[in-house]
């Protein structure tokens, strides 16, 4: 319906249709690339942070201190609390050089 009370024509209907759903198509489209890089980007971390956790370990700091070691007679519990405060320290510094604004 037109503002003046009148009926669109046909092809100006489906023109003005066409033209917002393009429009959400492209914003869609946006979404998803920023998502893709997003995701890209935390695999590239994800990747220098287990390569990190590999030359640790190489080099002989597969266990710091403060990790807890409890073993039993058929149980082993570890948690490495030392190397989960080294990470968060370590990536808040990270993430603050590169996110800060």
């Amino acid at each position: 319906m037109r503002a003046d009370g009148g009926v669109a024509s046909f092809p100006h209907a489906i023109q003005a249709r066409a033209d917002s759903t393009h429009s959400e198509l492209d914003d869609s489209w946006a979404d998803m690339e920023t998502l893709g890089r997003t995701l890209l980007v935390f695999a590239v971390v994800l990747a220098v942070v287990g390569g990190i956790v590999l030359l640790f370990s190489r080099v002989g700091m597969s266990r710091l201190p403060g990790d807890i070691l409890i073993r039993g007679k058929n149980v082993t519990f570890y948690f490495p609390l030392g190397l989960s405060i080294a990470v968060s320290v370590l990536l808040t510094v990270v993430l603050n050089l590169f996110w800060r604004r």
